[in-house]
């Protein structure tokens, strides 16, 4: 019995193929390769149907046994307010072009196709059932579905399997009651990663990537390829925006990508989205990540043009697929005719065929779009003739028919379970969108069987007119996987054109102060005031002190002994050369002149202080000296030996102090003092100035030490001086010594305080320095040299009047004497208040 039964079923195969070589060399249509044939098959023999597992076994008009497995679309067709979503047409009539591929055997598309009608005995039915976007409407519907029961009217069809849904929220509703009901469920738009999930979601499964891909080639793209370090995510606060958006944030940091995001509420208002784009602004961020929804996309976009966060400052890159095609059209100038240009969006998959898919679909007949406008829901705003094909969908029913033939190649019809795990398990072809490879650990497809794109978004300025704006979307960037599976490789196809027509992306981030960069606080141009200052003192140093050379054996160079006026000059001229130094920075300067400059400011000012210093204070003490001895007309003399024992005990204290300043806690140029750092983390501005560490009290210690030494002198110096105030000496040298010490003493007092006040302002502080010291070099200078300098003017003066009197009185004829002889008593008189003057006369 069992032999009979199988030779009627091979007879009854052979006749069935012999029929259709038959019907294809006589050339006579065979009415199966018709759209909508299977369709009508079940309405004309709903009433001999039986149900095996997951499929409707029927015999067709040659006899033959089939299975219709029947595909319930459950998807969006329109949005919360009714209007439709132009998208999921495109992807449905796309289905419906692969179910109609599958019935007839068409392999153009995919190769797997090609005769299956004669080899497999399932055939595809389908109706379509609009969700409106909404959640629980999904989960209602869906529930309505697998709650049929087999029945006698026509109109109750049991589901094989369910498309959809294209919305993650949706889908994540709708996979585990179709998992419990053992139906398997496929997308090709829900890529959100929470679906991952096999426990919850055992029957679910996608062609499309899940969204953990497009972030981590999203964040890849902008740190890699932009340069990027910080960006800001505006996302849907739904389950795919919230799973898409920890995707983007575990990519971000591992690629230390600093990210800020907003949310925004599904189904936004107006208000909502104005709040959006305003925290948005609040980041300072200019590169935006967009997680958002087809029907959401174009009014962030508007809103975010009236607050001017789009635009040649800003980088937008959409986490959708190819939301703009090249010949989108916008009125020209209007709020989204601006916004999108220089916007960056994902292409995938991208494809060498996308031309070719196109033509397949212009090659379809009459009868055929209209079966698929049949099945559709109707409106009136979507043109069959202008889908656009979308590979994944059309993948998807690829998927589901190579996994039923694979089930039923020598076996009988299959369940949902058995369904299920062919098409997680076993799945792998080559589709229309590249080689398809589902991962069974999720039910997802492998992220190396799709090659990625970055498009950019721009104006075809050759199509667009004076009153429309047509778009172009340019592929710029491809992620293509490796051959061997690891990884991708990024190819640079075209340069991406940003918003102001240049190939070069906005910063991330504001321009720290105005793009002027961070304030280092330089000392700048003011230093070439510092080497003014020194410049004069030191020519007015070089220079007296050439004149007192010059002029050593004059009387009024003598009479104040050139070696101590030499030395003045000498000192001078070493404590305003510290006006260099400070004047050294890191604007030019690398950190190791920059330290030795540090160290050597305060050995010059101590060593030319001590130098000057001492010569005035030998000086001074020494008139003192001889106040005390008022009884005594012995003749006084400074002598070198004089000054070098107070220049000797100075410089020996400088000395030591400056030695343990160098050796233990020695000034080291610091740049990070004072720092501002905006909300960022970068540095807006900073102070660099020479610091010593702390330890042992730092350099304010040594300083202390320095200034108690030297002022202590300058105050006992100047102590002396108003003693000696009312002393009249040769030349006024001893009021002129007492001004210089009054003047260098007021400086200080003046001077230390307010340098401690600007120390944090490196250009004020500069400033005070350079006038500390040249002040009291200048002053010094003059008070010791112009005066000599006026008296040896009058002296020559005078002496060249006394030279042409006396040739005038030798030329006399009279011989008479021309001058006045003075009397006696006064001659007398004149000479001993001569002998005191000289007896008081430093070096006299």
């Amino acid at each position: 019995m069992h032999s009979k039964v199988v030779t009627t079923g091979c007879l009854i195969a052979a006749a069935v193929i012999l029929a259709n070589e038959m019907t294809n060399v006589l050339g006579i249509e065979d009415p199966r390769d018709e759209a909508g044939y299977y369709d009508k098959l079940r309405r004309e023999k709903w009433q001999t149907i039986r149900r095996v597992g997951n499929v409707d076994v029927v015999e067709d008009d040659s006899g033959r046994t089939l299975g219709l497995c029947h595909l319930v679309n459950l998807n969006a067709f329109t949005d919360s307010e009714g209007a439709i979503r132009p998208v999921e047409y495109d992807h449905s009539a796309s289905a419906l072009l692969a179910m109609h591929h599958f019935n007839t055997g068409d392999g153009s598309i995919v190769p797997a196709f090609d005769g299956i009608n004669q080899r497999c005995d399932v055939r595809f039915t389908t109706e379509v059932i609009d969700t409106g976007s909404s959640e629980f409407t999904s989960l209602r519907r869906l529930a309505d579905v697998v709650a049929r029961k087999d029945s006698k009217e026509a109109a109750v069809i049991r589901p094989c399997a369910i498309l959809g849904n294209s919305l993650s929220a949706s889908s994540i509703l709708t996979a585990p009651l179709s998992s419990v009901q053992g139906l398997p469920q496929l997308s090709w738009f829900s890529s959100s990663s929470d679906l991952n999930d096999r426990r919850v979601n055992s029957h679910f499964a996608r062609v499309i990537l899940s969204t953990d891909v497009v972030s981590q080639l999203g964040v890849r793209y902008l740190v890699d390829v932009v340069g990027y370090t910080h960006c800001a995510v505006i996302y849907l606060n739904d389950n795919f925006g919230n799973s898409h958006l920890r995707s983007f944030v575990d990519a971000a940091v591992q690629s230390n990508l600093t990210v800020e995001s907003v949310p925004f509420p599904p189904r936004p208002s107006q208000e909502d989205l104005r709040i959006a784009i305003e925290s948005i602004a609040a980041t300072q961020i200019r590169c935006v990540f967009a997680i958002v929804t087809v029907a959401d996309h174009e009014k962030i976009l508007e809103e975010a043009f009236r607050q001017n966060i789009v635009g040649p400052d800003y980088f937008w890159l959409m986490s959708n697929n190819r939301l703009w095609v090249s010949g989108d059209t916008y009125e020209r100038g209007s709020a989204l005719d601006l916004a999108v240009q220089g916007v960056g969006q994902f292409h995938h998959p991208v494809l060498d065929n996308e031309d070719f898919l196109r033509e397949i679909w212009d090659g379809l007949d009459d009868d055929t779009l209209d079966y698929f406008t049949s099945i559709l829901p109707e409106t009136d705003e979507f043109s069959i003739n202008q889908t656009k094909v979308r590979p994944f969908a059309y993948d998807t029913i690829a998927t589901i028919g190579l996994a039923a033939c694979n089930i039923t190649n020598g076996a009988d019809f299959f369940d949902g379970d058995e369904l299920a795990e062919k098409i997680i398990g076993n799945t792998s072809f080559r589709g229309s969108s590249g080689p398809v490879v589902i991962n069974p650990a999720t039910g997802t497809r492998f992220v190396n069987s799709v090659t990625f794109g970055i498009e950019f978004v721009t104006r075809n300025e050759e199509l667009s007119s004076d009153d429309t704006s047509v778009l172009e979307a340019v592929l710029s960037t491809v992620f293509k996987p490796n051959e061997d599976g690891t990884g991708s490789q990024t190819i640079i196809k075209e340069p991406f054109v940003y918003f102001d027509g240049t190939n070069n992306p906005p910063p991330s981030l504001p321009l720290i102060n105005d793009g002027n960069g961070p304030d280092f606080n330089f000392i700048g141009n003011l230093r070439f005031m510092g080497y003014t200052l020194f410049g004069i003192s030191a020519v007015s140093s070089i220079g007296f002190a050439a004149w007192t050379i010059k002029l050593r054996n004059e009387r009024v160079v003598k009479a104040s002994q050139p070696e101590f006026l030499v030395m003045i000059c000498v000192g001078t001229l070493i404590l305003s050369s510290a006006i260099i130094p400070l004047s050294v920075d890191d604007e030019f300067c690398d950190g190791s002149g920059c330290d030795a400059a540090c160290m050597s400011a305060p050995w010059l000012m101590s060593i030319g202080f001590v130098t000057a210093f001492s010569a005035l204070f030998s000086k001074t003490w020494r008139i003192n000296k001889i106040l005390r001895q008022p009884g005594n007309f012995r003749r006084v003399k400074v002598t070198w030996k004089d000054v070098m024992a107070p220049f000797m005990v100075l410089l020996t204290a400088n000395v030591i102090i400056l030695i343990c300043f160098t050796t233990i806690n020695p000034l080291k140029f610091d740049r990070d003092i004072d720092v501002t750092i905006d909300a960022f983390g970068r540095k807006t501005s900073s102070v660099g100035s020479c610091r010593s560490d702390s330890r042992g009290g730092g350099a304010l210690l040594y300083a202390m030490l320095l200034l108690a030494v030297n002022l202590s002198c300058v105050i006992l110096a100047n102590v002396q001086a108003y003693l000696v105030r009312g002393i009249s000496t040769e030349y006024q040298e001893s009021s002129y010594i007492a001004i210089g010490m009054a003047g260098m003493l007021q400086m200080w007092i003046v001077g230390v305080p307010l340098l401690f006040l600007v120390r944090d302002s490196p250009q004020a502080y500069f400033a005070v320095w350079s006038l500390v010291l040249f002040v009291p070099s200048i002053s010094l200078n003059l008070l010791m040299f112009v005066p000599k300098i006026k008296f040896q003017k009058a002296h020559e003066a005078n002496k060249e009047r006394n030279r042409l009197e006396k040739m005038q009185g030798s030329n006399d004829k009279t011989g008479q004497v021309s001058l006045q002889q003075t009397p006696t008593s006064n001659l007398r008189l004149e000479k001993i208040q001569k002998y005191q003057q000289e007896k008081l006369t430093l070096g006299g």
